[in-house]
């Protein structure tokens, strides 16, 4: 052989073909060309593989004692199947560097997939022969075996894919493999300490991360061998069957095993599984995070072992101890969010269980199980419960079912125990909201808390770029942030903040927070708007399902989406709010948010009435009435000020210019956050003021606390503004008007129809109707009126009839009704109007329509009655002042209709109406009374009027005609004088040409 290298077998060199690829890695394609060089057989001399070639093994390299096999940085090594390093005593050192790895991956070609034999070493005994460091070994049977070798380095490596086994370890001691990270093998790494005399001791295993199948660390010894003062520490260990496995058989020998500062995680399936199993003796499990396994820790056939300071979350099952198991002391661990049980016992010899918190499990009884049938001390724990039913409810033992060993659980701690490690913040859930980040959770039980921090930013398991500052509160908000992930921690107060204390249990492990939909913020939506857009909505990536509801009738344009418009409809409106519902489904978990929708009503303003002022008078705004609004502006359009702008009721004192152009426009606006606002204007006219003054009287007599209206005259009042105005008399019976602005005035003194029965009311000068009254010309003040009560005729005879009625209530205005609504007449402790309209005079007439037999005023819910009224024709007119009236049609009071009632008065426009009963009886037989008769007979009839003359004849019961005449009645009544006729029976008949009647009467 010519080539400088000597090798005991043929090599030849084949040219690499130089390809260059636009995006590639650089330790995986080099951008340069390398020769291909084909080696195998016995290492004759040191070598040194350099990344400028790639080496093809095509029969095992075998490595003596005495030579060395040295890999740079960035060499490629294929391996053909079956192919593999052999060190045999000798020495190999992979020296790859960071970012420049040697790999050491199968000769595939094609679809290939097969597995080359690995690295093994056989009887490598002294520090420093073999070092392994940033290598990458693929798709190997077993990456690196080491049989009866020593001190072997395997560090910052990557070992995937074996067929079998990572790394393997038989009878091997001082063993560092760290840094490492092993994918995706069968097993991880497998430690066995078998034969005679044999041993694996002193091997270490740390910061390594295992993601394997079955198991990811196994340490053995069987067939007497020993396996001893082996640490495992530092290390991610997860998603296989075992996290750790540790094991030996009768045979076997194990002691002083060290398995601490680890994340053991989500190890485990659906069957079975364990965090760690522990099947030997003198093992020291602490200061470990189990998070999410299937079982967290087994310890079954072991003695003299401990598990203390461990953190064991949200894993299924928490603890079991089995088969004879003994010496086992469990202290200081922490036991949270459990799913299923907390700790199990089948053991009992010697079991120490004491100082451990157990907080939250998913499920509240016998989550503590004693299976043996002997007692088992468990006291000084704390169980999350403060009474003693609590903690009995947490275990299931001798009280539960017969042939059950007992709990001693007393006493138990108040308070968790401050040795044990702080427990995870619990409920951890964060929204985004406006683009940031609401974030809130459950306060920790323990009472030495320092705080919470919050990270973000997850760079891989367990470990993140960003965080905040310590958080004393349990809510929080970090704006302006994005992360797929974010992660709470809790501190105990003698922690710090240092990231190197998670493990020592003075920081809890990571409680990865749940996001939640964010239907928006609870809205209130102007009740004429027609839609509202969700624009706020959020959820959460990687959601399977999204679904808006209501629980009212409206509807949305596109349920599914995140972002819809909803269309509110009858229901929602008049229900006045409505709750929308976002619906979310994330890896099988339903999860929800809401918002209520709360319909404002557009606000309303009535600034008042048009109305007079008086010069030298501020305007009080006591008519103004808003509602719905969230504020109230009044404005002017002249020069006046108001007391307060923002109030509704307030005072307005007009300016120089108000007065000197005779008017002024107030302007009051309700405002509302949600609406368009409202506005309203009155216009204030504004007058020279005069005072009227005068007397009030019945009879001679003054009327003290009487009313007085003044009415202003629709001509002098062309805006049409409220025109009545009221004031009382004094203990004199003098009234007087502030001032009224200039023009006509009626003047009008109501009768009290309780305390002056016998009175009509009375307007200027003596009149009982508002057409026939004089009229007061205000252009100045105006003294010496008088006002007096007119007396009702007295006349007509008591009877049993009645007449009764009612004013409906009409659309007055404020200051109208506040008139007639109020007390006249008494202490001013009733309410009027109630259900009609009260104070108004109604007027009972004769047939003649002529003579007013009675006058009422409406009561307080605007009901009238005339009663005891013989039988006869009646009219009635209500009369109000500026309101145009009629008589109503006769009303017959009858023996066949002593009573009509529901006689109704209404307001139409500026007229009053009347509405008789349908049933009313309009026509009847002439009344003849009284009979018997001594003096005067009298006939009344609805036929009886001034317009028809009648002629009635008196006969004897022999049929002579006594009396003729021919009359012209006034009023609808005769009186026919009979006291010249003697004592005896008498026909009378009476009537017109066309139509006649006939009575018997008796003469005394």
């Amino acid at each position: 052989m010519n080539d400088t290298r000597a090798y005991i077998f043929c090599q030849k060199a084949v040219r690499a073909i130089f390809i260059i690829y636009a995006l590639v890695w650089p330790a995986a394609y080099p951008l340069f060309a390398q020769n291909t060089i084909e080696v195998g057989g016995i290492l004759a001399e040191n070598d040194v593989w350099v990344s400028d070639n790639i080496y093809i093994v095509t029969d095992n390299v075998v490595v003596f004692q005495g030579i060395t096999l040295q890999i740079e940085a960035g060499t490629i090594v294929k391996f053909n199947q079956g192919r593999g390093f052999k060190i045999e005593g000798g020495k190999l050192l992979i020296s790859g560097a960071q970012a420049d790895s040697v790999k050491l991956i199968p000769n595939h070609t094609g679809n290939e997939d097969w597995n080359w034999q690995g690295v093994s070493l056989n009887t490598v005994n002294n520090p420093g022969d073999v070092i392994i460091e940033h290598a990458i070994i693929e798709k190997a049977v077993i990456g690196i075996k080491g049989q009866a070798s020593h001190y072997a380095q395997v560090k910052n490596s990557r070992i995937s894919d074996s067929f079998f086994i990572g790394i393997e370890v038989i009878n091997g001691s001082f063993w560092e493999i760290t840094n490492n990270y092993f994918k995706d093998n069968f097993l991880g790494i497998e430690i066995i300490a078998t034969g005679e005399g044999n041993q694996s001791a002193n091997n270490e295993i740390s910061g390594n991360t295992l993601s394997n199948f079955i198991t990811n660390i196994s340490i053995q010894s069987n067939s007497h061998g020993a396996s001893f003062h082996n640490t495992v520490e530092g290390n991610t260990v997860k998603n296989g069957v075992n996290g750790i496995w540790l094991f030996n058989t009768s045979q076997g020998v194990s002691a002083n095993t060290i398995i601490k500062r680890n994340l053991i995680y989500n190890n485990g399936n659906t069957n079975q599984g364990f965090g760690i199993y522990i099947s030997a003796d003198s093992t020291f499990v602490h200061n470990n995070i189990f998070w999410k396994n299937k079982m967290a820790v087994m310890i079954t056939s072991a003695t003299a072992s401990w598990v203390s300071s461990n953190n064991i979350y949200e894993s299924k099952n928490g603890l079991r101890i089995r088969n004879n198991s003994g010496n086992i002391n469990i202290e200081n661990n922490t036991f949270t969010g459990i799913k299923d049980d907390w700790v199990f016992f089948e053991a009992y010899n010697d079991i120490v269980f004491s100082g451990n918190n157990l907080f939250r499990n998913d499920r509240d009884s016998a989550v503590v199980k004693n299976f043996t049938s002997f007692p088992i001390d468990i006291s000084n724990n704390y169980w999350g419960a403060i009474t003693d039913s609590l903690v009995q409810q947490l275990l299931f033992h001798a009280p539960d079912s017969s042939g059950l060993g007992e709990f001693l659980y007393q006493p138990f701690l108040d308070n968790p125990d401050t040795i044990a490690p702080v427990s995870a913040p619990f409920g951890f859930t964060w929204q985004e909201v406006h683009g940031t980040n609401l974030f809130s959770w459950y306060a920790n039980p323990e009472t030495d808390l320092l705080g919470y921090r919050i990270f973000y930013n997850e760079t891989g398991l367990y470990s993140f770029q960003d965080s905040t500052g310590l958080i004393t509160d349990t809510i929080f908000e970090l704006p302006d942030e994005t992360s797929e992930n974010f992660a709470i921690v809790a501190y105990k107060q003698q922690s710090g903040v240092s990231e190197k204390i998670q493990f020592d249990g003075l920081k809890s492990p990571y409680a990865f927070g749940m996001q939640l939909p964010f239907a928006g913020n609870d809205t209130v939506l102007c009740r004429t708007l027609s839609s509202l857009q969700l624009s706020k909505a959020t959820a959460p990536q990687g959601i399977s399902q999204l679904l808006w509801t209501t629980d009212g009738d409206g509807n949305f344009t596109n349920p599914s989406i995140i972002r819809p418009r909803y269309f509110p409809g009858q229901q929602d409106l008049a229900g006045g709010e409505v709750i929308l519902t976002l619906t979310i489904v994330k890896n099988g978990i339903i999860i929800q948010d809401e918002i209520t929708l709360v319909f404002a009503p557009e606000p309303n303003a009535f600034a008042g009435y048009d109305t007079y002022l008086a010069e030298g008078l501020s305007y009080f705004t006591k008519y103004a009435t808003a509602s719905d609004f969230d504020a109230i502006l009044w404005q002017t359009t002249g020069d006046g000020f108001f007391q307060y702008t923002d109030s509704i009721v307030t005072f307005y004192t007009p300016g120089s210019s108000d007065i000197s152009n005779g008017m002024v426009k107030l302007v009051l606006n309700a405002l509302s956050d949600f609406c368009s606002p409202a506005s309203d204007t009155l216009t204030l006219f504004i007058r020279t003021g005069y005072s009227l003054n005068g007397r009030a009287w019945i009879e001679n007599t003054p009327l003290t606390g009487h009313p007085v209206l003044a009415v202003l005259k629709s001509e002098n009042n062309p805006q049409g503004l409220p025109s009545r105005f009221i004031t009382y008399s004094n203990e004199i019976g003098h009234f007087r008007f502030e001032n009224l602005v200039e023009g006509n005035y009626m003047l009008y003194l109501p009768a009290d129809t309780l305390n002056h029965a016998g009175f009509l009311p009375s307007y200027y000068i003596g009149q009982s109707r508002w057409q026939n009254a004089f009229d007061v010309n205000l252009i100045g003040d105006v003294f010496e009126i008088d006002l007096r009560l007119r007396e009702i005729r007295q006349d007509i005879p008591q009877g049993t009839g009645s007449i009764s009625g009612h004013f409906k209530m009409p659309s007055l205005s404020a200051k109208d009704k506040e008139i007639f609504c109020s007390d006249w007449f008494g202490t001013g402790d009733k309410e009027f109007c109630l259900q009609g309209l009260s104070n108004i005079s109604i007027l009972l007439f004769s047939s003649s329509r002529q003579v007013i037999y009675g006058h009422t005023l409406t009561d307080i819910n605007g009901n009238f009655i005339f009663g005891n009224l013989p039988f006869g024709t009646y009219y009635l007119e209500a009369e109000l002042a500026g309101y145009h009236s009629r008589l109503s049609d006769q009303i017959l009071i009858s023996p066949q209709q002593q009573s009509v009632e529901n006689v109704e008065f209404t307001i139409n426009s500026q007229n009053i109406v009347i509405f008789l009963p349908e049933d009313l009886q309009k026509t009847a037989e002439p009344l003849y009374f009284p009979n018997p008769v001594t003096n005067e007979l009298n006939v009344q009839s609805p036929e009886l009027h001034d317009e028809t003359p009648v002629t009635y004849s008196i006969f004897d019961m022999q049929g002579r005609k006594i009396v003729v005449e021919r009359i012209y009645p006034l009023t609808g009544l005769i009186k026919i004088d009979v006291r010249k006729l003697l004592p005896d029976t008498y026909v009378i008949v009476i009537g017109s040409d066309d139509k006649k009647h006939s009575f018997i009467f008796k003469k005394y």
